[in-house]
């Protein structure tokens, strides 16, 4: 079946509904050969033009680095601290260093490679707060999202509300989940239409 046509469509978006309660619409579905073309893609298109940097949670799955060393972006880590056996925000720092006026977008691994961390919706929710208030794009990595164990159920950001949506790219993908490598193909919820447009001609 093409993954372009309405099938898909319906598959996606019923998964998603029946594991995480959350529904899209079918024209902010796109497409990528994988989720790390998508990331150095979305770097060169939202950060590179304006100088820009990126933010992340560390420790960080190392292709947040690589997609921001090969467009010449700096990658700037907000370290987790580990408290009580998990990891866990630095606020205060997440904060202050979204507040800097050259940070573009917010590279987040939602659950977290490599820490195992399911972020709770509660801490998403604050997150989502502080990249609203600064005007900022965020990619969701949401690769690993059906690892996660029924007493710590996957939040999308997808959820977090239309305006954050408007401003997100949530990024899915059959390779970890289904043991589905070889496809080559990741799903990506992109609710900006100028920058979907954008995206899907360079997948093109």
């Amino acid at each position: 079946t093409c993954v372009f046509d309405d099938g898909y469509y319906q598959a996606l978006n019923g998964w998603c509904m029946k594991k995480y309660d959350w529904s899209f619409k079918k024209e902010e579905l796109t497409f990528s050969p994988g989720v790390i073309p998508a990331l150095y893609q979305l770097v060169e298109d939202l950060v590179k033009p304006y100088n820009g940097k990126v933010l992340t949670l560390t420790p960080a799955y190392g292709f947040f680095l690589h997609a921001c060393e090969y467009n010449d972006v700096e990658l700037v880590p907000s370290p987790l601290q580990k408290q009580g056996g998990a990891f866990r925000v630095d606020w205060e720092d997440f904060e202050k260093k979204a507040a800097d006026p050259t940070v573009r977008m917010v590279m987040l691994c939602n659950p977290h490679n490599p820490s195992g961390r399911v972020w709770s919706e509660e801490e998403l929710q604050k997150m989502a707060e502080i990249i609203e208030k600064n005007d900022l794009w965020v990619v969701s990595d949401e690769i690993h999202c059906d690892f996660v164990p029924p007493e710590h159920p996957h939040t999308t950001f997808g959820l977090l509300g239309e305006e954050v949506l408007r401003h997100s790219m949530v990024c899915y993908s059959s390779n970890k989940g289904f043991n589905l490598g070889g496809l080559g193909m990741a799903t990506l919820v992109l609710a900006d239409d100028d920058l979907r447009c954008k995206f899907n001609e360079e997948m093109s």
